[in-house]
């Protein structure tokens, strides 16, 4: 290539040159061989013109000595940015709408007779509540429903039992209320129960009608076609985990 001045070219912003028709011409054949260099027509790509001739518009080349972007990042010395995996606590959380809710006062009081040899009075406490939308308005009784409703306690426990774990691997305590029974899943004995249709839920962000025959816990999105279980854990708001967790939610 017959050297140029530096008068005679534009760069962009990845640093290839553009050339006009006659330097294009002049280009060896074994350039556009040996350096993965295409010819394209000048589509109107944005410059950062340097001295020379140039139009009203600030381009003044026809074609474009385009490099492939994996190439270029090979020149840089990094790799090409891959694609963004969902982290595993995005993937625990991908089935359900899961709120993340701090526990006052009021709320601890409420938990003593449920987690007794849990000091829930003087700790933090944080309830993780998942909500599963049910294709069954859950106020009205049917087979198809409790069906249903079986199929997502038994995946909650499974996610439940999940999160637990993570959260005692960052050095806290955590339980969950299973379901079925409305009891703790791995605490302590306790005549204490706590099922979906409490009016303590009411704390945690749901609303719990009174429908005289049965009692009927709402979503604020999903109304009463929805199943609800709880984690609950003294990880504070502000703790990794439950940032780690927060986070999940806001891509989820």
């Amino acid at each position: 290539l017959k050297e140029q001045p530096l008068s005679a070219l534009t760069f962009r912003a990845t640093s290839a040159p553009y050339l006009n028709s006659q330097q294009a011409n002049q280009l060896p054949e074994r350039v556009n061989t040996l350096s993965n260099f295409r010819l394209l027509p000048n589509v109107g790509c944005q410059t950062f013109p340097a001295y020379g001739r140039i139009d009203g518009s600030g381009k003044n080349m026809r074609y474009t000595a385009s490099i492939d972007n994996n190439l270029m990042c090979a020149f840089a010395g990094t790799p090409p940015m891959p694609k963004k995996r969902p982290n595993k606590y995005q993937l625990m959380l991908k089935n359900f709408d899961t709120s993340i809710v701090p526990c006052p006062l009021l709320v601890r009081r409420e938990l003593r007779d449920l987690f007794p040899t849990v000091d829930v009075m003087n700790r933090t406490m944080t309830a993780l509540c998942l909500s599963k939308k049910t294709l069954n308005d859950m106020v009205v009784w049917s087979a198809e429903g409790e069906a249903e409703r079986e199929n997502i306690n038994e995946d909650f426990i499974n996610v439940a039992k999940d999160i637990v774990c993570t959260i005692r691997d960052h050095g806290y305590w955590a339980d969950f209320i299973d379901p079925f029974s409305g009891k703790p899943f791995y605490s302590g004995y306790t005549n204490a129960t706590l099922f979906e249709t409490d009016e303590r839920y009411s704390l945690l962000g749901f609303t719990v009608e009174d429908m005289v025959c049965c009692k009927v816990i709402k979503h604020p999105k999903f109304g009463s076609n929805v199943v609800v279980g709880t984690v609950f854990t003294n990880a504070p708001e502000y703790s990794t985990i439950i940032k780690e967790f927060s986070e999940a939610i806001k891509k989820n």
